[in-house]
């Protein structure tokens, strides 16, 4: 009974995120340029980016249009893009397209920031 009760508030807690980031889609628009990631498997949902560059560039993410965050993504940076249980991926996918990649690798970025 307890797995069942832990499982679905992980479940809940996991939809009321999604819900706030849809809500929070229409309000902050964020654009970020990198050149494509490259990234490899090391474990189960972690990946380590493997960019080809002695000097990666910094990941640029602008906010409504006026605030720029920059950070950068050194060689072997780890991360498992997006966080949650894998039920989650039915609606949002852990890793996809670079769009999709950078948003999440953004998002962690951002947080950890926090």
């Amino acid at each position: 009974m307890s797995t069942i009760r832990l499982s679905l508030s992980i479940l809940r807690q996991t939809l009321a995120v999604l819900a706030l980031c849809i809500a929070l889609g229409s309000v902050i628009r964020a654009q970020a340029t990198y050149p494509p990631l490259e990234f490899q498997q090391i474990g189960e949902r972690r990946w380590r980016i493997i960019p080809d560059y002695p000097n990666p560039p910094p990941l640029k993410i602008r906010l409504n249009d006026s605030t720029v965050l920059e950070y950068t993504i050194h060689n072997g940076y780890e991360t498992n893009f997006r966080s949650g249980p894998k039920i989650v991926d039915i609606i949002a996918k852990q890793i996809g397209d670079n769009k999709l990649n950078l948003a999440w690798l953004g998002h962690e970025l951002i947080m950890k920031d926090m």
